[in-house]
């Protein structure tokens, strides 16, 4: 059954908040975030299925000044291979990709220095919008590799719990 969460990936009690995105650029908007397996209980459940709407919102560092060794082409580029993976693991399914480049119906995110955060989000049958962490530089300290990330959405969208878990070998140092 689909009750309780956590914020950031591995495991663990309670919950946590998505950094504060303005309406209009995802729904996130200051929603309590779930761990990776109510995604795939939902799955499982039948809840999220493939005609279900999703959103993946990336907040990722545009910052000029986050340090000298900064690269912020290198965050431009791990999003835009993480966009064509997302769109390889999901042909076929309903789903809208934000990120804090997005000059919708507000003004863009304000993302946090050293950021590459990616959280899936979607509505359910009663309006509750439901966000979890896909992944987080600021969680783990390391890059993503975009083709994992994707495909251990695809792996959770199928209800497998056990793609929750972020391993060493699928981050970039």
């Amino acid at each position: 059954s689909l009750t309780g969460g956590r914020g950031a990936p591995g495991g663990g009690g309670g919950s946590a908040r998505v950094p504060a995105f303005p309406a209009g650029v995802g729904a996130a908007l200051d929603r309590r975030v779930r761990d990776l397996a109510f995604l795939a209980r939902a799955a499982q459940d039948g809840l999220v299925t493939e005609g279900t709407p999703l959103r993946v919102v990336v907040e990722f560092c545009t910052s000029e000044h986050y340090s000298r060794r900064h690269d912020t082409a290198r965050y431009a580029e791990l999003f835009e291979r993480l966009a064509g993976a997302l769109h390889e693991q999901l042909s076929g399914r309903r789903f809208e990709l934000l990120d804090n480049r997005v000059a919708a119906a507000a003004p863009p995110m304000d993302p946090r220095p050293g950021a590459f955060e990616v959280y899936v989000e979607w509505d359910d049958a009663g309006g509750r919008t439901h966000t979890v962490v896909l992944f987080s530089k600021l969680e783990t300290m390391r890059y993503p590799r975009p083709a994992q990330v994707a495909a251990r959405l695809g792996a959770l969208l199928a209800g497998n719990e056990d793609a929750s878990g972020i391993a060493d070998d699928d981050m970039l140092p």
